[in-house]
């Protein structure tokens, strides 16, 4: 009982670090970070990407993961590590990483169309335009 008392005690203490921090990153993140990481991927690879931000509770650490389809060609990623870096600099109490994947991002939301009796719709039968129907219900 003594363990959990204490690993929950340093996950708090770890929850109270991150909140401290989230403000400033979340300042130079959407006002330099963001905008320099785009543009540099813009200016240097033609392609699609996908950015996620990450916290390593361990590591008291944001990491920035930045996916592209493709490799990104020679010398971009450390351009782009540089450029985003640069912007925390004076931040010395915000740890930053930038990290590089390759693949894509499949989303299964509305991929396929359903052939269940329950999927259906049933539309309201006579409904007056006076009248507000709303979903299931239905005007004989």
């Amino acid at each position: 009982m003594a363990k959990h008392a204490s690993d929950l005690e340093q996950l708090r203490e770890r929850l109270k670090e991150r909140a401290a921090t989230s403000k400033k990153f979340n300042e130079l993140w959407e006002s330099e970070g963001l905008p320099h990481l785009r543009k540099t991927l813009n200016d240097n690879y033609n392609g699609d990407y996908s950015i996620t931000i990450q916290f390593n509770y361990t590591a008291s650490k944001r990491i920035v993961e930045v996916m592209t389809p493709d490799v990104l060609p020679s010398g971009v990623d450390q351009k782009v590590k540089h450029n985003v870096m640069l912007c925390f600099e004076n931040a010395q109490q915000l740890s930053v990483e930038v990290q590089f994947r390759v693949g894509t991002i499949k989303h299964t939301a509305a991929t396929t169309d359903s052939n269940q009796e329950e999927d259906n719709w049933v539309y309201p039968k006579n409904p007056s335009s006076k009248y507000a129907v709303t979903l299931l219900e239905s005007k004989e």
